[in-house]
């Protein structure tokens, strides 16, 4: 796909030489050079099985994209990142193997957002300790995924994680080194009856377990501080789901509380088990929380939070379309993602000199609020950013 449309017929090498591009085979190797249809879509792929060369150091964003004949990808222990939506809709992928895998080799150590998004044949996974960051909806609608090993330098299950896995059963989760289970990252996963989290949690974000109808058992560690709006929700009966209580490490239960914004046990409870209404809300984060979740209060009636100076990031659309009129940010804050406060009615707001980044269209306003931004401008230009707001009255440097 590097040359697709091109009318090269061959490449140049830096001595001098050159390398024509084969004409029978899309996926050969010439020389050294492994073509792996270079001058064609990765739709087109018509191979069963690919492998990469070694020395290769990375598989690019959308390398095989919906290449739905592909059923095995032999990938060296050369490989260290694996990019975005590298095997998205390989529907095949695995179908030939027993069990039906796919083999992530121990030198690679990140995994890009939609990598195996709808891999529909994939039964199994393994990610290799080595791997310290996977993406989000990295395995999403993976709809015959029954059993997933999470290696242990793993630290947050992100955002839409295994949405939609229906099949899904177990998943063994790293004991020492999960902190955040993110927004929906089990969405739909309806044969999930029970989960052990391990025992460095502290935040399990607004849907992790929404509609995961058979689940009865959640063992949590002692250091969970924050439970976000519908982690436990059953939208399909518009009510909460059969899970009654939370189990810790050493056995004690947690019942969930009667009051849905409420603290039991060190646990900030923010209606776990519904969907936050329309209701005037005011919440407190407790101090421990690193993040706030993507979406976690988006379109929610909240008129005032604290957020504790641990926490270090704001996810995208964390408070999108809130009634929000002023908010204090902590001084540990680095990140603010994309639309974190889009459409509010914040008219004042101090960005601290830790903020490091800032996504776009952060204070993009639909509404005709004037707006004062003040923040540290040697840190703003390594962020970029391009903040959207309509009308901005003035900006502090």
């Amino acid at each position: 796909m590097a040359f697709i449309d091109c009318q090269l017929t061959k490449l140049t090498t830096t001595s001098g030489g050159t390398i024509s591009f084969p004409t029978t085979k899309d996926y050969s190797t010439v020389g050294n050079v492994t073509f792996i249809y270079a001058k064609k879509a990765s739709e087109e792929i018509i191979e069963n099985t690919i492998e990469i060369p070694n020395k290769v150091t990375r598989i690019p964003e959308y390398a095989f994209k919906n290449a739905a004949s592909l059923t095995k990808i032999i990938i060296p222990e050369s490989v260290t990142i694996i990019e975005n939506a590298a095997f998205y809709g390989c529907k095949s992928l695995g179908a030939n193997s027993i069990p039906k895998t796919i083999t992530i080799p121990d030198s690679v150590t990140s995994i890009g957002s939609l990598t195996f998004y709808a891999c529909k044949s994939l039964e199994s996974i393994t990610i290799p300790n080595s791997v310290t960051s996977i993406g989000k909806e990295i395995f999403k609608n993976c709809d015959a995924l029954k059993t997933v090993k999470i290696g242990n330098g793993v630290t947050k299950i992100p955002e839409y994680a295994f949405e939609g896995c229906v099949n899904l059963e177990s998943v063994t989760i790293p004991k020492n080194t999960i902190k955040t289970i993110g927004t929906k990252a089990f969405l739909n996963c309806k044969k999930l009856e029970s989960i052990n989290l391990g025992n460095a949690l502290t935040t399990i974000g607004n849907g992790a377990f929404q509609d995961c109808k058979l689940l009865n058992s959640v063992i949590i560690p002692d250091t969970v501080l924050c439970i976000f709006p519908s982690a436990f929700y059953d939208s399909t009966s518009n009510d909460q789901s059969a899970l009654s209580h939370l189990t810790t490490q050493t056995g004690r239960t947690i019942e969930f509380p009667t009051q849905d914004y409420s603290t039991v046990e060190n646990v900030t409870f923010i209606y776990a088990r519904k969907k936050l209404g329309e209701e005037e809300i005011a919440i407190d984060i407790p101090n421990g929380v690193t993040e706030i979740p993507l979406e976690a209060f988006k379109k929610k009636n909240l008129t005032g939070i604290t957020i504790p100076i641990s926490v270090t990031s704001i996810g995208d659309n964390a408070f999108d379309s809130c009634p929000l009129t002023t908010i204090a940010l902590p001084e540990s804050l680095t990140t603010i993602e994309k639309m974190a406060f889009f459409n509010c009615k914040i008219s004042d707001i101090t960005i601290p000199n830790s903020v490091t980044s800032i996504g776009d269209q952060t204070f993009d306003y639909s509404n005709d609020n004037i707006i004062n931004i003040i923040f540290d401008s040697e840190k703003m230009k390594a962020a970029g950013a391009t903040w959207g707001a309509k009308k901005v009255n003035g900006v502090t440097l």
